[in-house]
């Protein structure tokens, strides 16, 4: 990925901001897990991202499409965090499923077909 280091410093930040404004907005999330959780993915993983609003995959890895869902656990908070929806009618070989903590740092990654 190009510009690997850069975008490193920036999600960085992008965490911190994050984190904050949820503190700040009495629990309400910035909106960008799902965009860290698909970088996450495609660096921990050697994924090649999609185009963006790509129809039904986030990243490929060879031949496979790959849908990313992502989901950060707050260890205070009750069970019962939602995931978005998975489209079955989409064209897609993997799903993943990235689980960021906290610090919207990545604590698992599944996978299924």
């Amino acid at each position: 990925m190009q510009n690997s280091n850069e975008l490193f410093k920036i999600l960085r930040q992008i965490k911190t901001l994050a984190k904050r404004y949820y503190q700040i907005t009495n629990r309400r999330p910035l909106g960008v897990t799902g965009e860290i959780g698909e970088y996450e993915a495609s660096r921990l993983l050697g994924l090649k991202l999609a185009v963006v609003r790509q129809d039904g995959y986030d990243a490929i890895r060879g031949n496979k499409k790959i849908q990313i869902k992502t989901r950060r656990i707050i260890s205070k908070q009750k069970s019962g965090e939602r995931l978005g929806a998975i489209n079955i009618r989409k064209k897609w070989d993997i799903i993943l499923l990235v689980i960021l903590n906290e610090n919207y740092d990545v604590s698992a990654i599944y996978e299924a077909k």
